[in-house]
């Protein structure tokens, strides 16, 4: 009541049923819910470890969808108040955790938190390989993690700890001897990739209030069109190989501000807003991008449009919405971005699935690029070009070795050309100055041993049954 003006009790039909303000009502309710849990959860864990030497991290539950998360009421605003916001990444599979990881990355970049964590490889069972690893882990670092908290490492394999939700990072491992060759590639690319901040051109709307304005548990029809569209949408940023972040409308209240033709949010400048489909968006977040598109800032609006405001309908809409570029379809996204000056440009004609993930830091005057492909049976060769005159430097997470490599300059972009074989990778590092010119190192198939006939085994060690 205090909130919002009115008592919840006289209006919890509204919550399920298509009667009254319902759209007002639910939005209300669910904004009120995400405050309160903020506040009286996130923000007093933040504050007590503050005032005792501690740093607050972990991850809350359901992040994946729009829906699932409205178990914390919207995951991004409690980002806020953790100094390592953090996320879980759940079984052998990547795409699943897509959004979770554009949520958490996000928030981290836009309020300057250097590290984000992710709980890693768990229920994926106790036989993934190195490279089952390094395509999990590469997938979350090319999105914005950069450091990977393992499920799990137990004291001993005794009583359910063996058929726990493994993987299980232990001495009984055959590869423990190993262990050390992929942990010091990820610990390379979490230096790497916390350095600077991440550049960005687009900002797209995290459309969860038209998820809170519609959501209902008799009818989830509405809530789960807006989820579905909003998930085609950043998938198809992957496709057309354009890097965006997200923005939280509760967060873009308290630090979103217009900067000339920018959009800011905490310390990261986007030239671009997208309006996702959606129905609704806050009073807070209209008033900003009103001033925006007055000053001449780009935004790209997807049909079907938001009608409310607040829950609320609103003509108003209809002429800030008639000043932006207005887009029939999701498909229609990638040749309006094409034609604009990024800061970073990739051409990827073999990958039209988006199998590859760019990320590109500013380190001063330097830049930190990362590239992963997340494909286990295609190859793929990029053409990237970069804003800038560079000279390039090749780090190798791997063995920590650092190397020139070859780049070419046109129309003032550093232009730089790497082949990924199916789960590869590649970390380079811009520097001002020139490329040397040349062709990067490739690599070809020498001989082939292949393997029939009957196989036998034996344990080497006690205890390594994999009872999955």
């Amino acid at each position: 009541m205090k909130v919002n003006g009115y008592d919840i009790i006289d209006r919890l039909p509204e919550l399920f049923f298509n009667i009254g303000s319902y759209t007002k009502t639910r939005l209300d309710y669910w904004r009120t819910i995400t405050m309160m849990f903020v506040e009286n959860f996130s923000r007093k864990i933040f504050n007590w470890c503050s005032s005792n030497g501690l740093r607050f991290t972990g991850h809350y539950l359901m992040e994946d969808t729009l829906l699932s998360q409205l178990v914390v009421g919207a995951v991004m605003p409690h980002y806020e108040y953790m100094h390592v916001p953090g996320m879980d990444h759940l079984c052998n599979q990547t795409w699943g955790t897509f959004l979770t990881a554009k949520q958490v990355a996000s928030v981290a970049n836009q309020l300057g938190k250097e590290r984000v964590l992710s709980e890693t490889y768990g229920a994926t069972g106790h036989h993934p390989t190195f490279e089952d690893r390094k395509w999990i882990g590469d997938f979350l670092y090319a999105l914005g993690v950069n450091l990977l908290n393992h499920h799990l490492v137990p004291y001993s394999l005794r009583g359910r700890r063996k058929a726990d939700y493994g993987l299980t990072i232990h001495w009984s491992q055959p590869w423990w001897s190993f262990n050390r060759v992929i942990e010091d590639y990820f610990a390379r690319l979490s230096y790497a990739l916390s350095m600077g901040v991440r550049l960005v051109d687009v900002l797209v709307l995290h459309p969860i209030s038209s998820v809170w304005a519609t959501y209902s548990p008799v009818n989830e029809s509405r809530a789960v069109a807006v989820n579905d569209m909003f998930m085609n949408l950043i998938r198809e940023f992957t496709r057309i190989h354009v890097d965006f972040e997200l923005g939280d409308e509760l967060l873009l209240a308290k630090y979103g501000k217009v900067e000339g033709r920018r959009l800011t949010v905490g310390r990261v400048r986007y030239s671009i807003v997208v309006i996702p489909p959606s129905y609704n968006m806050l009073r807070s977040t209209f008033n900003l991008l009103k001033s925006f598109v007055e000053n001449g800032g780009l935004v790209i609006a997807i049909k079907p449009l938001p009608t409310m405001i607040d829950g609320v309908e609103a003509p108003e809409l209809n002429e800030l919405l008639g000043r932006v570029k207005v887009l029939n379809g999701i498909g229609e996204l990638g040749s309006v971005l094409s034609s604009l000056d990024l800061s970073t440009v990739v051409r990827a004609k073999t990958d039209t699935d988006g199998d590859v993930l760019i990320h590109v830091r500013s380190v001063g005057d330097s830049l930190v690029a990362f590239m992963a492909n997340t494909s286990r049976a295609k190859e793929h060769e990029v053409e990237v070009g970069f804003r800038g005159l560079f000279k390039v430097e090749d780090w190798d997470p791997l063995t920590g070795e650092v190397s020139e490599y070859p780049g070419s300059i046109s129309d003032g972009r550093t232009w730089v050309k790497v082949r990924l074989t199916p789960v590869g990778s590649k970390l380079l590092v811009l520097k001002p100055g020139e490329p040397v010119s040349g062709q990067p190192t490739s690599f070809i198939k020498v001989s082939e041993i292949k393997l029939s006939g009957p196989w036998a085994m034996r344990r080497l060690n006690p205890n390594v049954l994999v009872l999955d």
